[in-house]
Formats: C-alpha cells, structure tokens, sequence
C-alpha cells in the first residue's frame, strides 16, 4: 500500500523493518478512528438536520 500525501505509509518497501510496519500500523488505526469518529458525526449532524426539516 503506498499513500501519496503520506510516505511514511509506503509499505511496498521493507526498509523500515518491524518498527517501519509498527510505526504504519498505528497511523493507518488513528486515521481509521478519525474517520469512524467523523463518519458518526456526520450521521448525528445528518439525523438533526432531517429532525428540524
């Protein structure tokens, strides 16, 4: 996996040995709850709108 914005992201290349993938692994998990926590805030913003329409 490679994210362009982000090159610390880059997994196609093992140089960064078991820190490297560790170091991957917890960003990939804080982006994917930044995105889970946004994802139900837009639900809750989503459902308030519809309640006041």
């Amino acid at each position: 996996m490679i994210v362009l914005d982000f090159p610390l992201l880059d997994t196609r290349h093992s140089s960064g040995g078991v820190t490297g993938e560790f170091i991957a692994d917890l960003v990939l998990q804080i982006l994917s709850y930044v995105a889970q926590v946004e994802r139900e805030n837009t639900h809750q913003r989503q459902k308030e709108g519809i309640r006041e329409a």
